[in-house]
C-alpha cells in the first residue's frame, strides 16, 4: 500500500492520544480541586453566617439584660443574672418582650444559654415566676461547639469566672463570652451592660 506524507502513524496516533489522556488528566484533577476549594468556601461561608446569626441572637439578649429577679419552681427567687457553673448554664431576665395585642402582659422575657453534647441551645420560659410545671422552651442555635465560658465584671471592675451577687438584683457590669468551636477557632465577646 503506498504511504501518503500527510497520513499519521499508528504510533503517531497513540502519542497524540496518551498526550491528550495526560492533559485531560491534569485538567480534571485542577478542576476538581477548584469544585472542591468552592465547596470548602461555602461550607465555611456558611458556618461563618450561622456563628454572626447565633452571635446576633447572643448580643441582643445581653443588651437587653434588666435587674428583675424570678421565682423558681419550688418558689425560690434566682437573682437577675444566675450562672450555674457546673452545667455551664446562664439564666437573665431581658427586656423589649413586646406584646401588640396584649398590653397588660409584662415586658420582660427570662431567657438562658446552655451547652449539650456540644450544641448550645437558647432557653426561655413564657413566664417570668415558675410553677411547678414550667419547663423552658429550648432552641438549638449552634452545633459543633466544644466549649462555651462566662466571665463577669463586677462593679469594682474586677473580672471574675463566676457571678454571685450581694442581692438578686444585681447585675454585672459586663459579661464576656468565649465560644470555642471543635476546629479550635475562638469567639470572644464582651457585652457591656446598662446598670438602672
Amino acid at each position: 500500500m503506498p504511504h501518503s506524507e500527510n497520513a499519521m502513524t499508528l504510533i503517531e496516533i497513540l502519542i497524540a492520544m496518551i498526550l491528550f489522556s495526560v492533559i485531560a488528566t491534569m485538567g480534571y484533577g485542577g478542576l476538581s480541586n477548584i469544585i472542591d476549594l468552592q465547596r470548602e468556601q461555602k461550607r465555611i461561608q456558611r458556618e461563618q453566617e450561622d456563628i454572626q446569626r447565633v452571635l446576633l441572637i447572643i448580643s441582643r439578649d445581653f443588651y437587653q439584660i434588666v435587674p428583675r429577679p424570678v421565682r423558681n419552681n419550688t418558689g425560690a427567687v434566682i437573682a437577675s443574672v444566675h450562672f450555674d457553673s457546673n452545667n455551664n448554664t446562664i439564666e437573665f431576665t431581658r427586656s423589649g418582650n413586646s406584646h401588640p395585642i396584649t398590653f397588660n402582659r409584662s415586658q420582660f422575657l427570662r431567657v438562658g444559654y446552655t451547652l449539650e453534647d456540644d450544641q448550645l441551645y437558647r432557653l426561655h420560659w413564657h413566664h417570668l415566676d415558675r410553677v411547678l410545671s414550667t419547663i423552658p422552651e429550648k432552641n438549638l442555635l449552634l452545633r459543633d461547639i466544644d466549649s462555651i465560658k462566662f466571665r463577669f465584671m463586677d462593679k469594682t471592675k474586677i473580672w471574675k469566672k463566676t457571678w454571685s451577687p450581694r442581692n438578686v438584683n444585681e447585675i454585672p457590669n459586663a459579661i464576656e463570652m468565649i465560644l470555642t468551636m471543635q476546629n479550635e477557632v475562638e469567639y470572644l465577646h464582651t457585652f457591656p451592660l446598662v446598670q438602672p
